[in-house]
């Protein structure tokens, strides 16, 4: 299971948080042509997979960026 964010482009703030066990599946609809949250229309502008260590246990987590419509 993996944490992922969708994360406006422009400062980082957090839009919404999942966990997923299907990534590419998230990834591949995030780019499509329209993300919806919160009934405001985003469009996908990029990612990064983040590999960090808590508590002593190694974690990744996507951060998907948007740009508001």
């Amino acid at each position: 299971m993996m944490h992922i964010e969708f994360c406006m482009n422009d400062g980082g703030s957090v839009l919404y948080t999942m966990e997923s066990n299907d990534v590419a599946g998230v990834l591949a609809a995030a780019k499509g042509d329209k993300v919806i949250i919160d009934k405001r229309i985003f469009k996908y502008n990029s990612h990064i997979l983040n590999h960090y260590v808590d508590n002593g246990l190694k974690k990744q987590e996507l951060l998907i960026y948007l740009d508001e419509e």
